[in-house]
């Protein structure tokens, strides 16, 4: 199985959009993943035939603990 190539562009709108760019069928020569695929990806969230799976939420220290900066 051959590694899925991305442009830059392609990778940082991904990321910033929390995009599996992986799973995308990229359109750019050699099927690399282009700016194109992750807006048409996008569009389809916006639409709401795509999902995106949930961020996980930051979890926040137990109120009252004080971390301990000597240990960092």
């Amino acid at each position: 199985m051959s590694e899925v190539k991305i442009t830059p562009l392609a990778r940082r709108l991904a990321e910033e959009n929390s995009i599996d760019w992986r799973q995308i069928k990229g359109t750019g020569p050699d099927g690399t993943v282009v700016e194109r695929d992750i807006l048409a990806f996008l569009a389809k969230v916006m639409a709401g035939e795509v999902n995106l799976p949930p961020t996980p939420e930051e979890v926040a220290p137990p109120a009252g603990v004080v971390p301990d900066m000597a240990q960092a």
